[in-house]
């Protein structure tokens, strides 16, 4: 009983590192979502800058609605 148990943990691990490279290119596919956070992030951080941009409710409405409304979905 003992020895099956011990070569199933053994299985259960081996299983698992067989896993690692899978993962690790299902995470290398998470930057194109992250480059995207990136990018709109530095526009607003441009934006916000500019006194009569954040003056002007209409323009910061119009950069939400036209920048980051868009990828994000919900």
């Amino acid at each position: 009983m003992r020895k099956t148990r011990h070569y199933l943990i053994l299985a259960l691990f081996a299983t698992l590192l067989s896993l690692m490279p899978a993962i690790k290119t299902m995470a290398e596919s998470l930057q194109a979502p992250q480059q995207v956070i990136q990018n709109v992030s530095e526009m607003l951080q441009k934006k916000l800058q500019d006194k009569s941009f954040t003056q002007n409710f209409a323009q910061v409405t119009e950069f939400v609605r036209g920048v980051i409304d868009p990828p994000y979905r919900f």
